[in-house]
């Protein structure tokens, strides 16, 4: 196929008639501090999910597969707008964008589920942080000079209650093109499908017991995770590969099923094949809303998150949704720099301290009720 021919396709969340009115009227209130705005035209408005790029018509036929299986399994959900922000794009200027509220954790979920789909049909995405956002204006600078992101903050709270509930139940896929008739940047929906995940099997997996999840890879804290479950009565997973002899970390005298348990607690094994990401893999495809993880990957506790369950760190740091983003573009910059042959700096020593915090951490979760 020409190279000419291929399409620039993304797959994106359309905004419905009410959410573009407040988008429309956002815009409207931040252009009056921009120095020569560009604002996105109101049909162009969109939350993105993936960023394709050049797509042949093969390729456009696999994102559409991938679509239609991503919405399969999930269901629909409910979102808001959220407060302002930028990102500083230096010398082009800086995007101003809307954020998003309400079942975010559903959204993430969406997002993780369409990015293992596209990887399934051969596609390579950037692995940078999923930062979900409506851009509103393009190359802005700040007509004043307080800074944008000052200016954003303050124009934010005057747009508290213009956030009409955004009902998600379906995406779209997106051809990004200029017509030769307008030479206007236009974004066409080219694949619509429907949400249809069944809340039957989120109840199925709701109605077992909360699970205690232990990435045993590089681990120092498996032990003293197990004693936790035991004091609150809970099943544990332990997932490692096959080498890692999870055995020697459990008593002879635990329970190993469910029928055997006492006081709710007993301890399984799931051993994986030796890879980076087997483990991570494994504990996602068992994993339901309310669990928690024991995990020092913070790409397998950003899923984790999604998924509407809770990881903890071996240090004892609980990862929290409204920072993890920051923490996923940190390590992505650090392993740009690693890649470029530039030295980052290791972990601190691990001690009896962190050792003491991760136990009442850990004890704290296992205990919230979901």
């Amino acid at each position: 196929m020409a190279e000419d021919a291929n399409k620039r396709l993304f797959l994106a969340l359309l905004p419905d008639d009410a959410t573009r009115k407040a988008l429309v009227a956002s815009q409207g209130l931040v252009a009056p501090h921009l120095a020569k705005p560009k604002p996105t035209t109101p049909g162009n408005l969109h939350v993105t999910l993936a960023f394709l790029g050049a797509c042949d018509e093969l390729q456009e036929a696999a994102a559409a597969r991938a679509l239609e299986k991503t919405a399969a399994a999930c269901r629909p959900f409910d979102l808001a707008l959220g407060g302002l922000g930028c990102f500083d794009k230096r010398h082009g200027g800086s995007i101003v964008w809307r954020g998003v509220d309400g079942d975010t954790d559903a959204l993430h979920a969406l997002h993780d589920a369409l990015v293992d789909a596209l990887a399934d049909e051969g596609f390579e995405l950037e692995s940078s942080p999923y930062i979900p956002h409506i851009t509103l204006f393009r190359g802005s600078r700040p007509a004043a000079d307080t800074p944008l992101t000052e200016t954003l903050y303050d124009l934010g709270e005057q747009l508290e209650g213009n956030a009409a509930v955004w009902h998600i139940n379906a995406a779209s896929l997106m051809w990004s093109h200029r017509p030769a008739e307008t030479d206007l940047l236009t974004y066409d929906e080219i694949a619509h499908t429907e949400l249809m995940g069944h809340e039957e099997r989120l109840t199925e997996l709701e109605l077992r017991p909360r699970t205690l999840f232990i990435d045993a890879d590089a681990c120092p804290v498996t032990r003293e995770a197990i004693d936790c479950a035991r004091k609150a009565h809970l099943p544990v997973v332990i997932a490692g590969n096959t080498t890692q002899n999870l055995e020697r970390h459990i008593r002879p005298d635990d329970p190993r099923r469910a029928e055997d348990a006492w006081n709710g607690f007993w301890v399984d094994t799931l051993d994986v094949s030796i890879g980076s990401d087997s483990a991570d893999f494994a504990i996602v495809e068992q994993l339901a809303r309310g669990d928690v993880v024991v995990t020092q990957d913070i790409g397998l506790a950003s899923i984790v998150l999604g998924r509407g369950a809770s990881a903890i760190g071996v240090r004892g740091h609980v990862y929290r949704r409204e920072t993890i983003d920051s923490a996923l573009l940190i390590r992505h910059e650090e392993k740009k720099v690693r890649r470029a042959g530039g030295r980052t700096g290791g972990p601190a020593k691990f001690t009896g301290k962190d050792r003491r915090r991760f136990t009442r951490n850990l004890m704290r979760l296992l205990r919230k009720e979901d």
